[in-house]
C-alpha cells in the first residue's frame, strides 16, 4: 500500500513544493493535499487517513502543537514530521514529546523530504510485520 501524505500548513508553497518532491522523486508515495490551518488538516485527516503528516508548528488559530493530538485521534498510528521555519529547540522538544516523530527547517529541503519518507516507510513496514 502507497505512503499517503498530508500537509498542515498555511504557507501554499510549502505544500506544493512536497507535493512536486513526491510527483518527481518518489511515485509510491501519494500527495492527498494540504490544509492551510489545523482545523482543516485534523478534518482531511480523519477522512484521509494519512500515513505522514507534515505538520507547520507556527499557524493561525491553533497551532501545531496543540494539533498533534487531535491528529493522533483523527488518524491513529500516523507519522507526524514538524515543518519550523524557527530553530527553537523548545518547541522542538514540545513538538517530540507530544508525538512528532521529527522535525524538518523550512524552506524544507527534498534530500531531507527523502530521508523522512525512507524512515516513515520503513516504520510503518515494521508496524505491518509486527501484526
Amino acid at each position: 500500500m502507497p505512503l499517503t501524505v498530508l500537509v498542515v500548513d498555511d504557507q501554499p508553497l510549502e505544500g506544493e513544493m512536497i507535493a512536486l518532491v513526491l510527483k518527481r522523486d518518489r511515485p509510491d508515495a501519494v500527495y492527498v493535499g494540504q490544509a492551510l490551518d489545523a482545523a482543516d488538516g485534523i478534518r482531511m485527516a480523519s477522512l484521509l487517513n494519512p500515513g505522514l503528516i507534515f505538520l507547520d508548528i507556527k499557524m493561525p488559530g491553533m497551532n501545531g502543537l496543540t494539533a498533534i493530538s487531535h491528529l493522533h485521534r483523527a488518524s491513529p498510528g500516523v507519522h507526524i514530521v514538524m515543518l519550523t521555519a524557527f530553530d527553537d529547540f523548545e518547541f522542538l522538544r514540545t513538538a517530540l514529546r507530544a508525538g512528532a516523530r521529527d522535525y524538518l527547517l523550512k524552506p524544507v529541503k527534498a534530500q531531507d523530504l527523502h530521508q523522512q519518507l525512507l524512515r516513515c516507510i520503513e516504520a510503518l513496514d515494521r508496524q505491518e510485520v509486527a501484526k
